[in-house]
Parts: structure tokens; C-alpha cells; sequence
């Protein structure tokens, strides 16, 4: 039902996109073209939003006046086009897009447009479930560093670990797994409080555990799925 659901809102959406396609001298004054598409758009309201088109329109380039520019380090027609209506008021941020139009963004210098990117984010990993996928999207992306950081520091329990998790823990890949791993023992690395030590009950335990389980071979995902188990059944430290 869910992506039936998510099937009718991207159908719907699509419906109310922004038309770039269509020269109108009245409502346009530049032909942007990416990968062979051309897009229409006004001078004056790019360089509002982007350091990167005001450089080129009202810079010292020699071809500013030109009424074509051929953009050649932008990839996808269909993330450029998310970004125009991004910047157009348009509420097109997706999880599938979100990241590749923030990437553009910040390449275009376009600090409104960045910060859309960042607080729909931002609304997205109040969701549990979609931590997971922001933390898969980060870890193949050096420039989301700080939303991995992000992401991985807002997981301090057992709890919080299992509400990441899918259903499925085979699902994972092996470089998710790891990091998950590596997280699930610093959820039991000793505290300190005021000059006092205090180290989690079954901390040795765990610690004994991982290593063994290591040592025969188990993979990451199987010693993720025991250490979560031994977490949950770890006797409260609040007495």
C-alpha cells in the first residue's frame, strides 16, 4: 500500500512541474543547456540565487552576453530541472533527489537552495526508518560526512539502534554493517562522571563476545544481530 501510495504522489506531482522547455522572450532571457536539453530561464533570477550564474552573466567572462550556455559540468537534465523548481518555490525535494540536488547546489553556490536541501533532510531523519537510508546515501558521498557524523552521534542506546535497523538485517551491505558494528560497541564504552569511571554492566561481556565471534568467522551482520540481542538483554544502569 505504502508504494502504491508513494506511486500516486510522485504521479501527481509530476503532473504540476515547472515547464523550462518553451523559449518565451517575455518570460526568458538564456538558453542553459544540459547534456543536449535546453532549459529557459531569466538571467537576473538565477544570479539572484546562485554566486556561480551571477559570475557568469555579470562577471568578467568574455562570452556573458552569449544567449546560450552549454553547462558542462551538470550531468542530469532531470536533477537540473529539480533544482530551477527548487529555486522557483516548487516543493520537489524527494528522498531519491534530494541529495543529488543539494550536490548541485552547492556547486552552483546557491545558499537558499542548499539550506532547503539540508532542513527537508533534517525533517526526513525524524523518521527512524529513514536514518538508514540517509546513512547509506552518506557513506557513498565524502561530501555528506558531517550527515553520517550526524546520524551516527544521535544513536546512543540499544533502542535507537534498533529503530534504524530493518526487518531484515541481511539487507545491510558489508560497509553499513561495519559501521553499525563499531557503533553497537561504543553504546557500552564506560562513562565518565565527574572523576569517576562508571563502565555499563556486561561491557566485558560484549567486548569477550565480539572478539570470539570475530575470531570464527561470523560476518558483520551476524555479530551485529548477536550484539544487539546482548544490548537489549544488558541489565539496566540506572539502579
Amino acid at each position: 500500500m505504502e508504494s502504491e501510495a508513494a506511486a500516486a504522489t510522485t504521479a501527481e506531482t509530476q503532473k504540476y512541474r515547472m515547464n523550462f522547455r518553451v523559449p518565451d522572450v517575455t518570460l526568458n532571457d538564456v538558453c542553459l543547456i544540459v547534456q543536449g536539453q535546453k532549459f529557459y530561464c531569466l538571467k537576473h533570477h538565477l544570479s539572484h540565487h546562485s554566486h556561480y550564474f551571477k559570475n557568469i552573466f555579470f562577471g568578467q567572462f568574455q562570452d556573458k552576453n552569449k544567449s546560450e550556455h552549454v553547462l558542462e559540468n551538470v550531468e542530469s537534465p532531470e536533477t537540473f530541472h529539480y533544482f530551477l523548481e527548487l529555486i522557483n518555490g516548487v516543493s520537489c525535494l524527494r528522498g531519491e533527489n534530494v541529495v543529488d540536488v543539494l550536490q548541485l547546489a552547492d556547486f552552483f553556490i546557491a545558499e537558499v537552495a542548499l539550506k532547503r536541501c539540508k532542513d527537508f533532510i533534517k525533517e526526513e531523519l525524524l523518521t527512524p526508518k529513514r536514518r538508514l537510508f540517509y546513512l547509506e546515501i552518506a557513506m557513498k558521498h565524502p561530501f555528506l560526512d558531517n550527515l553520517k557524523e550526524e546520524i551516527l552521534y544521535n544513536i546512543r542506546t540499544p533502542d535507537d539502534l534498533a529503530a534504524i535497523l530493518p526487518d531484515d538485517i541481511k539487507q545491510l551491505d558489508k560497509d553499513i554493517s561495519n559501521v553499525l558494528l563499531e557503533k553497537s560497541m561504543t553504546l557500552m564504552i564506560p562513562r565518565v562522571r565527574g572523576n569517576v569511571e562508571e563502565r555499563p554492566p556486561g561491557y566485558s561481556l560484549l567486548h569477550r563476545a565480539n572478539l570470539t565471534m570475530k575470531k570464527n568467522g561470523m560476518s558483520s551482520e551476524e555479530r551485529i544481530r548477536h550484539l544487539y540481542h546482548m544490548l537489549q538483554r544488558r541489565p539496566s544502569n540506572n539502579s
